[in-house]
């Protein structure tokens, strides 16, 4: 598993509920500055989901920080910690295919992954809102989706 292919899916997902988000130019800025948070609090979300789903575990409490889930060297550092613990059953890493997905299929599945990791993580709609400083109608437009 990779880092800025983790990165990059989340990027691509928080580009659902910020289309003028630019993937490439984030990610070369990742890699140029990879101290420095590149994702937003949403993405971040989906990354916490996408590393539990893939590890199948709760992650270590030393990776439930910001930097460890929102820079590349903090993604880095947390994926070398949860390959290590599972060395050897490791399942395959698997980035979303582009282009075989429709666009409102990938909004179903990042909004059902957002509200499954925001309730996981026992977080209210407002609550989320108020701590990423989006408003309480974008994040229930983002949650939306997966409500069906």
């Amino acid at each position: 598993m990779r880092a800025l292919d983790v990165m990059r899916e989340a990027l691509e997902n928080q580009r659902l509920c910020e289309p003028s988000l630019d993937v490439e130019a984030s990610l070369a800025f990742a890699v140029s500055h990879p101290n420095t948070l590149v994702v937003d609090s949403l993405a971040t979300v989906e990354i916490l989901s996408s590393l539990n789903s893939v590890f199948g575990t709760p992650l270590p409490k030393q990776m439930l920080n910001h930097e460890s889930l929102t820079t590349l060297s903090g993604l880095t550092k947390s994926l070398q910690v949860l390959e290590a613990r599972h060395a050897g059953t490791r399942p395959p890493w698997r980035v979303t295919t582009r282009g075989k997905m429709k666009h409102e299929r990938e909004k179903e599945t990042l909004a059902k992954r957002l509200r499954e990791a925001r309730e996981y993580l026992g977080l209210s709609q407002e609550y989320v809102a108020r701590q990423t400083g989006i408003s309480r109608p974008a994040i229930q437009r983002c949650f939306r989706d997966s409500s069906t």
